[in-house]
């Protein structure tokens, strides 16, 4: 088995390269660092699985993903900006972002920031996490 399967998504384009070990999803993005991972695979001669569509897709988009949130937790989220250090790097990487892939290790991490920053409660990031 590869570290990596592509796939159509659904049946027809566009593509969806998911990474074996965990099953994340990897946007084709510029800037995302796990498919810079995967290019750099592929450079070094790698060649991913062939796999059949996924059912469930774990990727909606950013503005979908931020609609999850409540109000009273988007705002949370924006005073924790100003005054959590390391918060505004994170949301300078998810307003970059197009997709979100609600398995990624970064989805996860970021809500595991707004738990520990108070922006949302630890049942709240399941239940946003949930595709």
């Amino acid at each position: 088995m590869a570290a990596y399967t592509r796939t159509l998504a659904f049946g027809s384009s566009p593509e969806i390269i998911i990474r074996n070990s965990d099953g994340a999803w990897i946007p084709e993005v510029a800037g995302n660092v796990d498919y810079a991972i995967y290019l750099l695979w592929l450079a070094l001669g790698n060649t991913p699985d062939v796999g059949t569509p996924p059912t469930n897709p774990p990727v909606i988009s950013l503005g979908d993903f931020w609609a999850r949130l409540t109000s009273a937790e988007q705002a949370a989220v924006q005073t924790a900006a100003i005054l959590n250090g390391g918060l505004p790097t994170q949301l300078a990487f998810w307003a970059a972002a197009t997709v979100v892939d609600l398995t990624s290790t970064n989805a996860i991490n970021f809500l595991n920031t707004l738990v520990s920053s108070g922006c949302v409660t630890s049942a709240r990031r399941t239940t946003i996490l949930t595709p």
